[in-house]
């Protein structure tokens, strides 16, 4: 590694912009208003005193440099050679040229020579593995507030390309959610998705949890059975959501696609994209019709559901209770998903809805005088309307709640 200053004037700044990659992976985009950069140049007429910038030297053609910090400097320099802003209307004179609201064109030749002779001073880092230009990067930023995202943005490696590339690519973040692609937004909703596939389901994706999962997967496969999971899991929502959706909030959308995850994993619903979203959307309106009646009157589903979506909504916690109200509801609303392997065994989600939807009483079938009628959540059958022996599927639409009595009774009548 070699580092080493050099002095450009500003006339050689703006004829090196295309040599100089303003926008490497680290780097977060145009972030300066028109009064920052308005305020910085009245800064450079002045002749006051820029803190240094810093690049590394790259041999990647067009580019001999890339930035590592002061992107927002140099963007607004060339801007202003550009003519795509004027200074500040109330903006005092320099040495008696007025340059209020006047263009780079339209400046006095005095001022002109001043601002192209400035000097600006860089640091420039040659030989530079990412690892160590990544820790330049965050500890020049460590004033800057920085959300996590941009933070995440800065870990080099296959993960952050891997989202880098998705965010970019996926007709769901460009199509589908409401989500405005700020300060990496996007980046950061599928970061956690990322880590909910990695970790097999529900789980904190707060700032530290993404921050690992960046550093520990630096080799990332992108055509890993993981990777592909992702794509496949979006695709099926893009599909289910193919314009922009309201209710895709951030909260929402995670949720959606750890159940859509889910769903994909076990049930056959890999062709019922549109009913999916259809169902989601019935959800919404019921969710926030409930909102507005009697709190002694809501069903506690939509509650908790509702509860959950202001409260820590990254924990794993808020997410296991918003995906519980979420796939049982699925369930209710779309009662003959069938499981992809035919099993026998109801799941547990398939348990809780058939126990929800019998009100947690027995289906009583034959009249038994042995019925005990209320059943525990811990001691009831799910039982096959049809048997499964006879071709009856393991649905909820051909599910009833039997308690032990009856289920026993019933086999000795069928046997």
């Amino acid at each position: 590694m070699h580092i080493y200053s050099e002095t450009w004037p500003l006339g050689t700044v703006r004829k090196r912009e295309g040599k100089i990659d303003p926008k490497p992976p680290r780097q977060t985009g145009p972030r300066w208003s028109p009064y920052q950069k308005q305020l910085f140049i009245d800064s450079i007429l002045r002749q006051y005193d820029i803190p240094k910038l810093y690049l590394r030297s790259v041999s990647r053609p067009p580019y001999q440099w890339e930035v590592i910090d002061g992107q927002q400097r140099l963007r607004a320099i060339w801007d202003f050679f550009r003519g795509e802003y004027p200074l500040s209307t109330d903006a005092d004179a320099v040495d008696n040229y007025e340059m209020a609201g006047k263009k780079y064109d339209e400046l006095h030749e005095e001022l002109l020579d001043i601002f192209e002779a400035y000097p600006l001073h860089f640091v420039v880092f040659e030989d530079t593995p990412d690892e160590v230009i990544d820790e330049i990067f965050l500890r020049l930023n460590n004033g800057v507030p920085l959300n996590s995202a941009e933070k995440r943005n800065a870990i080099s490696g296959a993960m952050r390309d891997f989202i880098k590339q998705l965010a970019s690519e996926s007709s769901f973040f460009t199509k589908s959610v409401i989500v405005p692609d700020k300060r990496y937004a996007h980046h950061e909703l599928l970061a956690q998705m990322t880590l909910v596939e990695l970790n097999g389901g529900p789980c904190q994706v707060g700032y530290k949890q993404l921050k690992d999962m960046y550093e520990k997967n630096r080799t990332f496969k992108t055509g890993s059975p993981k990777a592909k999971r992702i794509r496949y899991v979006l695709s099926f929502l893009t599909k289910a959501f193919p314009q922009k959706t309201p209710e895709l909030n951030k909260v929402n959308t995670l949720s959606l696609y750890i159940l859509a995850s889910e769903l994909l994993g076990k049930y056959a619903i890999s062709g019922s994209q549109r009913k999916f979203g259809q169902w989601f959307l019935d959800f919404e309106k019921r969710r926030q019709e409930d909102e507005a009646i009697d709190p002694d009157q809501r069903n506690p589903d939509l509650m908790q559901y509702q509860l959950y979506l202001s409260q820590a909504t990254a924990s794993q916690g808020a997410l296991n209770h918003r995906h519980r109200v979420l796939i049982s509801d699925i369930l209710q609303e779309l009662p003959n998903l069938e499981l992809l392997d035919n099993q026998r065994e109801f799941d547990y989600y398939q348990r809780i809805t058939i126990f929800r939807k019998y009100n947690s009483k027995c289906a009583n079938p034959y009249d038994n005088p042995d019925c005990q009628e209320n059943c525990e959540w811990d001691n009831f059958h799910a039982d096959h309307i049809l048997a499964w022996s006879a071709g009856g599927k393991t649905t909820v639409s051909n599910g009833q709640l039997l308690c032990p009595n009856c289920n026993l009774k019933k086999g000795v009548a069928l046997s």
